[in-house]
Order: C-alpha cells, then sequence, then structure tokens
C-alpha cells in the first residue's frame, strides 16, 4: 500500500512539474478619438502557468476573462478587442508579439527588457514589478473585430488596426493603446454587450483581407471569453 502510494505521489509530480506555477494578470486600454470625443474602454485578464515533465516537458497555460469592448457612440459600431490574435501564414510563430491567446511577449519586453523567453514561469512571476503603463503599437493588439449589427454573430468583421477609420468612419483614430501588468480585478462585460457569445456554439467565418493570410478562417466564443 504504502508502494502504491509512492507511485502515486510521483506520478502526480511529474504531471505538475513539482508545484511550478506562476500567474499574471494584464490591463489592456485602448482610447479612440472621435468626433464626440475621446472614447476610452479596458480589459483586465488573467493567465495561468503551470509546469509539466510528464509525459513531456512543458509550461501551458490557460487564460480567464473577456475581450475589451468599445463604444465608440450612438450610431457607430463598437471596437472589440479579442482575447486571441488569429494566426496568419504571413505570421512567425517565434516573432509574434501576441502569442495566441497571451500578451506575455509584449508585457516582458516594455517592463523587463527581455525578447527571448527560456522559461514562461520565470518571466510571468517577475510582473509583479510592471505595474505602469506602457504604450504599444498596432502590431502589438490581439485582433480587432466589430459587428455591422451586434446581435448578428455573421455581420463580423475585422478593423484594420493600422486604419480604424476605415471600417468606423471618418473622424475615428487612435488616441492611446497601453498594456500593463495588474492586480485589478477581471472585466466582465462583453457577455452583457453580446449576450449570444457564451453559448454560441458555430464557428464565425470572418473574411482576413491580407493576401498573405488565408482567405477566410473562424473565431468562436472562446476568442470572446474564457472561464466564468
Amino acid at each position: 500500500m504504502a508502494f502504491r502510494l509512492a507511485i502515486l505521489v510521483w506520478a502526480a509530480l511529474a504531471v505538475t512539474g513539482c508545484g511550478r506555477s506562476a500567474s499574471y494578470r494584464y490591463k489592456l486600454t485602448l482610447s479612440v478619438n472621435t468626433p464626440d470625443g475621446v472614447k476610452t474602454g479596458f480589459n483586465v485578464v488573467e493567465v495561468d502557468y503551470w509546469a509539466v515533465s510528464f509525459p513531456a516537458q512543458g509550461e501551458p497555460h490557460k487564460i480567464h476573462g473577456q475581450g475589451l469592448y468599445l463604444d465608440l457612440g450612438p450610431g457607430r459600431r463598437p471596437l472589440i478587442a479579442l482575447l486571441t490574435h488569429i494566426y496568419r501564414r504571413s505570421d512567425s510563430p517565434l516573432n509574434m508579439p501576441w502569442l495566441g491567446d497571451d500578451p506575455i511577449r509584449i508585457v516582458a519586453r516594455l517592463c523587463l527588457n527581455v525578447t527571448a523567453i527560456y522559461s514562461w514561469i520565470d518571466v510571468a512571476s517577475k510582473f509583479d514589478q510592471c505595474r505602469s503603463n506602457s504604450s504599444i503599437m498596432p502590431a502589438d493588439l490581439p485582433d480587432i473585430v466589430t459587428f455591422a449589427d451586434v446581435n448578428d454573430p455573421g455581420s463580423i468583421m475585422l478593423v484594420d488596426p493600422n486604419d480604424l477609420s476605415a471600417t468606423f468612419g471618418a473622424g475615428i483614430t487612435w488616441n492611446s493603446m497601453t498594456i500593463q501588468a495588474t492586480d485589478e480585478s477581471l472585466t466582465k462585460d462583453i457577455d452583457q454587450r453580446l449576450p449570444w457569445v457564451r453559448h454560441y456554439q458555430p464557428n464565425i467565418n470572418i473574411n482576413i483581407p491580407n493576401p498573405a493570410s488565408p482567405t477566410e478562417t473562424y473565431v468562436g466564443w472562446s476568442d470572446f471569453l474564457r472561464g466564468d
């Protein structure tokens, strides 16, 4: 019995990597110039890392939170920053700033001056010193989308972050965009703005106009929210 218990304990340690883990929260804040003034919104999302060593070594992660929904005013489509960046053929997995669903490379570069990450856990554990806002560029953002009709998932449109006015109209431009590590509470309002999203099971077809990318790909509810 004691031998069996020892085996179970060893297996648990192997799978969990002896308990090595780290979490951080990021706050993405977007401000947009409109003819009616500056509109600002933010979201706070948590990223959890843990180490595994069986059957292979690694540091997987999961995220909890919701995308950023920015109301640009009456009669205008909303600006929505997803939790994710859709992989394109033109992307290099080794150099993607927003790594799928995680901006750790961006925060590490701006806060710690780290560009090569060998342990996600080691880097994330140092983010408690990254509380100040850091300006980012459009290339650092997750995918930005909008809807012609927020009640119709099929009316989704991908927004060019370098040319907001092409989608939102004249006078709509970036004012600022920042990211920081934070201990603020997670934001929870996108499923109030898009009440269908939590229970919407089909993938949503979305056109990506970049010729170096697939002609179309898909987003789903998990690009808008994760966890409770």
